[in-house]
């Protein structure tokens, strides 16, 4: 029988692998984080581009879209 103090060894990966894990999930959540913060930003972004465009400004009128008939 082990002594009091030593750990079964796969009892001891068990936790090797669960602290790996919980670390990957804290990163993985600082990741996720970062880019909802980023789409937030670029949402923003967008907002402000489309209100500076003039949609009627770049709408060309159908005739410019047709060839006259002599083509």
């Amino acid at each position: 029988m082990s002594a009091p103090h030593e750990m079964d060894p796969t009892m001891l990966k068990m936790q090797e692998r669960i602290a790996w894990l919980e670390g990957a999930l804290q990163e993985n959540n600082q990741l996720l984080e970062d880019m909802a913060k980023q789409v937030d930003k670029l949402e923003r972004q967008i907002k402000v581009l489309a209100q500076l465009v003039d949609p009627q400004e770049h709408a060309r009128p159908l005739s410019e879209d047709t060839l006259p008939p002599h083509y």
